[in-house]
């Protein structure tokens, strides 16, 4: 799995930062949504809830949403 792309959000008045992962795999078959353990050669392994998205020519995209308190 690769990480696609990456999108910011607006910050709003609740102090809150909104982002996303999006992110890419070559599988036949989607994963399903959930938690998983992803692997960062700087970050180490990071627990994210994936969201598959859509079917690409290649597999699937998947998307993390998340908010930090800014």
């Amino acid at each position: 799995m690769l990480l696609e792309s990456i999108t910011n959000g607006a910050m709003e008045n609740s102090g809150y930062h909104s982002f996303s992962l999006f992110f890419a795999d070559e599988s036949s078959a989607p994963l399903p949504q959930g938690g998983y353990r992803l692997q960062h050669a700087q970050l180490g392994e990071q627990f994210i809830f994936l969201v598959p998205i859509a079917k690409t020519a290649n597999g699937h995209r998947y998307q993390a949403c998340f908010n930090v308190q800014a």
